[in-house]
């Protein structure tokens, strides 16, 4: 994930699918803080999300055990 993290924020153009491919790498990684961190620069970067984004931030919830923060 360290890799793909480097090649991701090298690149000069992101689209919704980059965002969520290393959202659900991370994931899938059992990395619940890092999604979260990459979800709220993925907002804040004003890209639209999408079901994949959310399964994405969901799980990350579900480990987290944050019931509050899935919620929102």
């Amino acid at each position: 994930m360290e890799a793909a993290s480097e090649v991701f924020n090298s690149l000069e153009e992101k689209n919704e699918v980059l965002w969520n491919a290393l959202l659900a790498g991370y994931a899938q990684n059992d990395s619940a803080w890092e999604v979260v961190k990459i979800f709220r620069n993925m907002r804040l970067s004003s890209f639209e999300t999408d079901e994949y984004t959310y399964t994405s931030i969901s799980s990350a919830c579900a480990c987290l055990e944050d019931m509050k923060m899935g919620q929102q």
